[in-house]
Order: C-alpha cells, then structure tokens, then sequence
C-alpha cells in the first residue's frame, strides 16, 4: 500500500456523559440507548484504536461469505488467517444470537414510520429524513446515524439498513443485526485489489467495531507484534448536538409522538409529562402503502365508435309526433345525419365512389324534428322492400 492509511471520522461512540444532557426528555431516549436497547453495547462501548492491527485487517482482508453467511478473511502478522463471520459480530459487539427473526419487510418499516408520525412528503423507503420525524425520533435516530453508518456527510438520511436497525431496537424485534452491519463493512472495503499497490489514501471505515473484534480474537503473542503502536481515540459524540437537534427541527408543531408498543413499556420518561397520560389514547394511523396496480384490460387496437356497432340490438320503432302528413312514403331513404364536424361536398366521379360523403341540403336544411321523422320513414320503407 503506497497511500496513506486514514481512519475516518465515523463509528462513533454514543454520548457518554449522560448527566451533561439537560432536556430530561433527550436525556432518558440516550439511556435507553445506551443501557437497555438491542445494540447497547455497540453504541456504548469506547476502544483505543491500534492503528497497526487495523492496517494489517484492512490491506489483507477479502470476502469470503458462503452459505448465505458474511464473512471476510484476513492475515496476521505471523503468518494466521483469520475468518470473522457475522456470528462473530453478533456475540462480540453483543447483537441477538439467540431466536433470530426474519427482517423487518419494506410495507412494516413503512407501516412504522406512519406510525411515527414522519411529516416527510412524498417519501419512499430508503429516503427516510430525520429531521421531519417528531424530535425524540429524531434524537433516536441520530446517534444511531453516526454509530452504524459510514457517512460523513448528508447525516440526515437514514438509509435502509439503519431503517431495520431502527425498527428491530423500538420494536425489541431480534433480527440478525450481524449480518447488517458485517455486510456494510465489506462493502466498504471494496475488492482487495483497490486497497494495496495504490497512490491512493485507503480510508478505514468502521474504525471502532473493527477494533473490538480485533481484541476478541487477537492472541497475546499476536497482540505483543504490534505493542507499543501508534494508537488513536475513536471518534465520540459531543453532547452539544442535542442542542442543535432542538433548535433545528422541520417537523410541524402540535402533533403528538407516538411511541412503538415495546417503547410503552420501558420504565424511562420517553415523552414529555402532558403526553404521558394520553399515550394509549392515540389513535394508531393505518400504514400508508403504495398501491398496487389495477388489473384493467387492455384497450382495443381499433377504436369502436359507436357501441351499437360493437353490439348490434334488434329494430326499435320508435313512434313521434308528426307534425305534418307526409305523402312521399316510397321516396328513397335519407343518409345518415352528417356528423357536426365540418363536412367536404365530394363531386364526380369521386361522389360515385364515396356517396356517403355527399352532402344533401334537402336534408340537413329540415327542423330536426322533420329531419328525423323523415329519416325513420326512410329506415322503415326500406325494411319494406327488403
């Protein structure tokens, strides 16, 4: 590797100092967090960073999943390979082992941020925002944002991952969190090849995590190689954020926040006093889903201009009020009525072969009452001679 090897500005540790938080409120969702949700000890738990080891990991490192199993392998110095899998993340940064669930489906994680109340317009999963959910979803959302994924900018969007993440922790539903966040790791490291023989600066995400697996499986005489390393903090959130969550917020005043029935049951002031009491009053909206497409048959190739044509009905006779005896009854029929559409007068010879686009004055000068008494004459003497 000829670049430099720089550990990002990510994988943070959640706010440590839990008695620096002043909104009570804000104060009680990062205890939650911290001490009694499904990823406590992932969001919670600091490490030294050994910048030796997480070179040793990042420029040796290649997916070797199978199985419907993720997993990557790396090289030691001294020679071992190592394979983490995605039960290794899920005991050593003590995700749920035990009774995994399928994940969360896009309709529920929709279905959930209903529930929420995200005042977001026109979104879709996977464009979820943060700042239009109430402020103690936002608050919840926002450290989880900077604990689990790799970005460094746009930290308002909550990608789909951290959707499911989100939803398994207010739900206490036990997914595969492992898989998750192993799968999000390897993509981030990209194919081997563009991590060595570069001029380019290989950027080490997931610092922490990688770190705490890395002291899990490390032996002592494997940890000695790199004694007396450089070393590094990671990367922790400052309590002055809540501040800014509190100030900045797009989500409209005057409507309640609504807690997951698992959260209802946490022994923490997750909502402000006044909504305490009328919390199992809220009436629950029906998950706004996207519609599904409409079986309709399929139009016609050629277009049927009357519907008598397409269904033919047997002759009516109609009887009106004739205003005047008329005499000519064996007369020839009158064409149909010309449509109101300007019509073109079509003479010799071409009159002889479209007669039906000529015009008759005699006709069309009649009152319509005449007009069609005379046309259903015409139709009748006709059925007459046939």
């Amino acid at each position: 590797m000829a670049g430099e090897f720089i550990i990002t500005k990510t994988n943070h540790v959640s706010f440590q100092n839990l008695q620096s938080i002043t909104n009570l409120q804000f104060r009680a969702w990062a205890e939650f967090l911290n001490t009694r949700s499904l990823v406590a000890y992932a969001v919670s738990t600091p490490v030294v960073l050994c910048i030796d080891q997480l070179t040793a990991l990042y420029t040796s490192a290649t997916d070797t999943s199978e199985n419907n199993v993720r997993s990557f392998s790396f090289v030691v110095p001294g020679g071992r390979t190592m394979r983490v899998t995605e039960h290794d993340f899920n005991r050593i940064l003590h995700f749920p082992t035990e009774n995994l669930v399928p994940d969360p489906t896009t309709e529920e994680i929709h279905a959930f941020f209903t529930l929420i109340r995200s005042q977001q317009p026109n979104f879709l999963v996977g464009e979820f925002l943060k700042h239009y959910l109430p402020k103690p979803w936002n608050f919840f959302f926002h450290p989880l944002i900077h604990v689990f994924t790799a970005k460094l900018t746009n930290l308002h969007g909550i990608p789909l991952f951290l959707q499911k993440i989100g939803f398994a922790i207010a739900n206490n539903r036990h997914i595969n969190i492992g898989w998750i966040v192993i799968d999000q790791v390897i993509l981030c490291m990209g194919p081997l090849d563009e991590r060595t023989g570069i001029n380019e600066d290989v950027l080490c995400f997931y610092p922490r995590f990688l770190q705490l697996i890395l002291n899990d499986i490390l032996t002592d005489d494997e940890r000695e190689i790199f004694e007396g390393e450089a070393n590094q903090e990671c990367m922790r959130m400052k309590s002055n954020a809540i501040t800014a969550l509190i100030r900045k917020n797009n989500y409209l005043p005057g409507v309640p926040t609504v807690l997951t029935e698992y959260l209802r049951t946490v022994p923490l002031p997750l909502l402000p006093p006044g909504e305490q009491v009328n919390q199992g009053n809220i009436a629950q909206p029906e998950p706004v889903l996207a519609p599904e497409p409409m079986d309709v048959d399929p139009e016609p190739l050629v277009a049927i201009p009357d519907q008598e044509v397409a269904n033919p009905q047997p002759l009516t006779t109609v009887e009106e009020p004739l205003e005047e005896p008329n005499e000519n009854i064996n007369e020839p029929p009158s064409p149909p009525i010309p449509s109101k559409e300007p019509s073109m007068s079509v003479e010799g010879d071409s009159a002889k072969a479209a007669p039906h686009k000529e015009i008759h004055p005699s006709t069309t000068a009649l009152p319509s009452s005449k007009r069609r008494r005379t046309e259903t004459e015409a139709t009748l003497n006709q059925v007459r001679k046939n």
